[in-house]
């Protein structure tokens, strides 16, 4: 989704809900407002399961994240928003290669 917030989330949940509708969904998530907010929205067939705070191991976003930091953006600056963009579409490529090769 291009932005996070609640409504963006509901959109999701019933589009994942649809898209699985013969399957019981466990959805680990972190406790972002937009997951955790009064006025979502949660299907039938998905439930919700927080991980623990603190703990981004259990995250693998956070993973990500913390290697695209330290391998791409490392001692970085940049003039505009477009050119981060830019940096990281490369960055995400590269990356994506990178593992694809060594398996």
């Amino acid at each position: 989704m291009p932005h996070a917030y609640i409504e963006a989330m509901n959109i999701f949940l019933q589009i994942l809900s649809l898209k699985q509708s013969n399957e019981r969904i466990i959805l680990g998530m972190d406790k972002a407002g937009w997951h955790t907010f009064k006025k979502l929205v949660l299907p039938k067939n998905i439930v919700l399961w927080f991980i623990p705070p603190y703990s981004p191991e259990l995250n693998p976003v956070k993973l990500l994240w913390r290697e695209l930091r330290a391998k791409y953006f490392n001692n970085k600056t940049f003039k505009s928003l477009h050119q981060v963009d830019k940096h990281l579409e490369f960055a995400l490529n590269d990356y994506a290669k990178n593992k694809l090769a060594i398996q």
